[in-house]
């Protein structure tokens, strides 16, 4: 109780005056659902995401999108207007941020990564009503600094906090890590508008086994958990050629040095 209300008190204030700024009175209802009642009882229609149904997706679209973490108009405009606008999204959960870099034009492809099967049919689901399903493609699997098999603990795997080292939750799963550059060979795409990647705490070690996919990167968008977690991530992408230059809540973005 009392940290539902502190989040009431000290986070849902500012959430709900974001939410109206970015989606009007339906950004106040979904930061209500979010932050009050902790369930949507109906759904909202928004530009660019569709059909907002469930509590999964507006508490995703409210961090990621009315608090802007996941906003950048220098990219944006970069893959609005590529002639390749590729976006590999690593971490899908229930497709928000998938579903906003579909929208930004009819060039954009998106490669989407997770973990737990069920997210990305809920995401391929959202998609497909939304029209944009021949630009979705969709991948199972972790990723980490290295080939192995996990066996992972969880409780939901739309809630979106799940972790490859959890050791809590009522079911139980063998999952199979891969680095980044051997789960995209099937697809492979010429140039990466954006890689973004937010997967609870392993994003250096997902990008430490990623010096090919990082090669064709334009820019990479990182949410961290951790001061190790920032740390193993900087150190790849400055390795790899990027400079940071902008930093959003949790979220860092990088762009390849000229």
């Amino acid at each position: 109780m009392k940290k539902y209300l502190r989040s009431l008190a000290e986070e849902f204030p500012h959430a709900a005056a974001e939410s109206y700024h970015v989606f009007g009175w339906r950004g106040v209802y979904l930061a209500t659902c979010v932050y009050l009642l902790r369930y949507q009882p109906f759904a909202v229609s928004l530009p660019g995401f569709g059909k907002i149904h469930s509590w999964a997706e507006a508490i995703n679209l409210i961090d990621n999108f009315s608090l802007c973490e996941l906003r950048s108009d220098e990219v944006e405009n970069h893959l609005r207007t590529s002639t390749e606008s590729w976006v590999v999204d690593v971490g899908i959960n229930v497709g928000i941020s998938a579903r906003w870099w579909l929208s930004l034009g009819d060039r954009v492809q998106v490669i989407g990564i997770d973990m737990f099967q069920e997210a990305l049919d809920f995401t391929t689901d959202r998609i497909a009503i939304n029209g944009a399903r021949e630009r979705w493609h969709p991948l199972s699997g972790a990723v980490g600094e290295s080939d192995r098999f996990v066996e992972l603990r969880y409780s939901n795997p739309l809630e979106g906090t799940s972790r490859l080292d959890s050791t809590v939750g009522g079911n139980l799963r063998k999952i199979r890590v891969q680095q980044l550059d051997a789960l995209l060979a099937p697809i492979v795409p010429g140039r990466i508008g954006l890689m973004k990647i937010d997967i609870e705490g392993a994003a250096g070690l997902a990008l430490t086994g990623a010096p090919e996919t990082l090669a064709r990167c334009d820019y990479v968008s990182v949410e961290t958990h951790s001061d190790e977690e920032t740390l193993t991530s900087s150190r790849a992408l400055v390795a790899a050629g990027f400079q940071i230059f902008h930093v959003r809540g949790r979220t860092m973005w990088w762009r390849r040095l000229a």
